[in-house]
């Protein structure tokens, strides 16, 4: 069985930030410190073991409360790789790689600061999944090279967190937040 795991980038807001939103809205999270302009959450609700949508709903929520976009990943049995972007409520950049279908890819750079190249993102979106993508959080994983974001985010969720003990790599139990 592959990895299997959901979690949150938000753009723009820093982890004392994050923090006070998720707790004003009674959500149970773990969220990294801010790294260039980027504070990733492991939500409980939208973990990948939760409903798909209400990854969505803390997403969209959270980006209204911020003013700041908000990046979903969600990797399932390394099979298949969900991305959107929320910019408010509104999903304003969406991704299926079982189907390699791109929805406004512009927002997504942009959000993420407008770093890094467009067109190697584009092509990492579009290769098959075969070599070197047979695995789908390899391909999260170079998205978030891509756009300079950090790698916190990559092949790890709340329950690897929660029930596993796992940490993202290069991090402590003393550097995330617990809310």
């Amino acid at each position: 069985m592959g990895t299997t795991y959901q979690n949150l980038t938000v753009c723009g807001a820093e982890q004392g930030t994050v923090v006070e939103a998720l707790r004003t809205g009674g959500l149970a999270a773990f969220v990294t410190p801010e790294q260039r302009h980027f504070t990733v959450v492991f939500s409980k609700r939208g973990d990948a073991w939760d409903s798909p949508d209400a990854a969505s709903d803390v997403a969209g929520t959270l980006s209204y409360q911020l003013g700041c976009p908000v990046f979903i990943a969600a990797v399932f049995d390394d099979d298949v790789l969900f991305l959107s972007l929320f910019e408010g409520l509104d999903r304003t950049f969406e991704y299926n790689s079982r189907e390699r279908r791109i929805v406004n890819l512009r927002r997504l750079h942009q959000a993420a600061g407008g770093k890094g190249w467009f067109l190697v993102l584009w092509a990492i979106l579009k290769l098959p999944h075969f070599i070197p993508y047979f695995i789908e959080s390899f391909r999260h994983l170079h998205v978030l090279k891509a756009l300079h974001m950090p790698t916190w985010a990559f092949a790890i969720g709340y329950t690897n967190i929660q029930r596993a003990g796992e940490l993202p790599l290069g991090l402590t139990v003393d550097d995330l937040v617990e809310t």
